[in-house]
């Protein structure tokens, strides 16, 4: 895969990414920016205990493919 697919992949991701960022419920947003602050700190969390693992998983996934590449 040469420097210009590599590129094209990576905008490609980061499009995708933008669109399920967008896609955030309004409502949801607007109920959690009206919690306690106790209720903002535990949904804080709670989104970091969901994202650590996968984020792992994910880094995981990438040192394996590193080491197996091809030249």
């Amino acid at each position: 895969m040469n420097s210009r697919a590599r590129f094209r992949s990576g905008i490609f991701v980061l499009l995708l990414a933008l669109s399920s960022i967008a896609s955030a419920c309004p409502t949801c947003t607007a109920d959690a920016a009206s919690a306690d602050p106790h209720t903002q700190r535990g949904l804080r969390r709670g989104i970091l205990v969901l994202l650590l693992p996968a984020v792992g998983v994910l880094a995981g996934i990438g040192v394996v493919a590193y080491k197996h590449r091809n030249g």
